[in-house]
């Protein structure tokens, strides 16, 4: 309810956005200090300004249509593919045809895809359309005079793996989640235990 959060405007935020902050602490147990807020539809300008992406798909996924396939549009065929922001998108976002789970690993490959994309030659050879689409894509509380060091962190950090904890069952049950389980899993991919040192 907006009730719960009557200083969100005051403080530059929105009540909704401050709710799923507070969810987001509740479940993973980590304090979430900024967020950055993602628009779907500049997101896939911001696609198209890159230039597209290349996606390897690894099984059909209908564009539109509904639960039944009725009415789709198109289908994403399996092998290598160079995907405009419309279609990007669609791929990532598809509900039919496949399951939740399936969705989310598209979305991380899209996610990496995007990545690949923000190389320097890249960025500079089109960097007007990308300041332009970037400006539409992201809402973040992120206070300006921590950007540049957020920005040089996210260069440095580029080429490490990330490590995803997927909140799925078995080990979660969607329908009855066990928080302290879920919390545990993230505090152990966030906080890895240090190796024990080997005995010489």
């Amino acid at each position: 309810s907006p009730d719960m959060y009557p200083d969100a405007a005051k403080n530059g935020s929105q009540p909704g956005i401050e709710a799923m902050r507070d969810v987001a602490e509740g479940i993973t147990g980590l304090p979430i200090q900024y967020y950055v807020l993602i628009d779907m539809q500049g997101f896939s300008d911001l696609i198209d300004a890159l230039g597209g992406v290349d996606i390897t798909v690894t099984e059909r996924v209908p564009l539109g249509g509904d639960e039944d396939l009725n009415g789709v549009a198109e289908w994403f065929e399996p092998g290598k593919q160079h995907m405009d922001g419309y279609h990007a998108t669609w791929y990532a976002r598809s509900r039919h045809g496949t399951s939740d789970y399936d969705r989310m690993a598209r979305q991380r490959q899209l996610q990496d895809a995007v990545l690949k994309q923000f190389n320097p030659t890249n960025v500079l050879a089109k960097f007007q359309g990308i300041a332009a689409a970037g400006a539409q894509v992201v809402k973040t509380d992120i206070p300006q005079s921590m950007l540049g060091y957020f920005v040089d962190l996210a260069s440095k950090t580029k080429e490490i793996p990330v490590t995803n904890v997927e909140m799925v069952p078995p080990t979660v049950d969607p329908t009855d989640p066990d928080y302290g389980v879920i919390q545990a899993m993230v505090k152990a991919a966030v906080f890895p235990p240090s190796p024990t040192p080997s005995a010489k």
